[in-house]
């Protein structure tokens, strides 16, 4: 992902990276795998578009359960 991210910086357009990516930015703080792709993103110069869960879910202890996993970057 990092050598394809490069590459699209070196076009100086602006680029919009979406996907499935099963990343849930609601756990950046506990998870290393999520904390490397979002520093690898912004270090990049890609921003994240969306900072709001985007999924909110009733369980049955009726709890909240909430997360970001639409995941949308542009520079």
């Amino acid at each position: 992902m990092t050598k394809c991210i490069n590459k699209l910086n070196k076009e100086n357009k602006e680029v919009y990276v979406t996907g499935d990516f099963n990343i849930d930015l609601l756990k950046y703080e506990t998870h290393s795998y999520i904390h490397e792709f979002y520093d690898m993103m912004t270090s990049s110069g890609f921003l994240p578009l969306i900072l709001q869960p985007t999924r909110i879910q009733l369980n049955e202890q009726r709890e909240n359960s909430m997360t970001i996993i639409d995941n949308i970057y542009t520079n």
